[in-house]
């Protein structure tokens, strides 16, 4: 099934919501640096991802954004 995903992007954290139907959504908040980078591709690569979304956030989206399309 493909899932779409929201990524919220502050200098602290990144809070992804993985959508899989409109009723059905999963929450996860990472610390946003390598480690955190790191769990949530560990998380991506469980499923089947259709689009990712991210907020931009004035300037510290840019290394998450980065990390997903290398890993892409």
């Amino acid at each position: 099934m493909s899932v779409y995903i929201g990524l919220d992007v502050s200098k602290k954290t990144l809070d992804v919501c993985v959508l899989k139907r409109k009723e059905d959504r999963q929450f996860y908040k990472f610390d946003n640096n390598v480690q955190g980078q790191r769990s949530i591709l560990d998380l991506l690569a469980r499923l089947e991802v259709k689009l990712i979304v991210c907020e931009p956030t004035g300037g510290y989206e840019a290394t998450i954004c980065h990390v997903l399309k290398e890993h892409s």
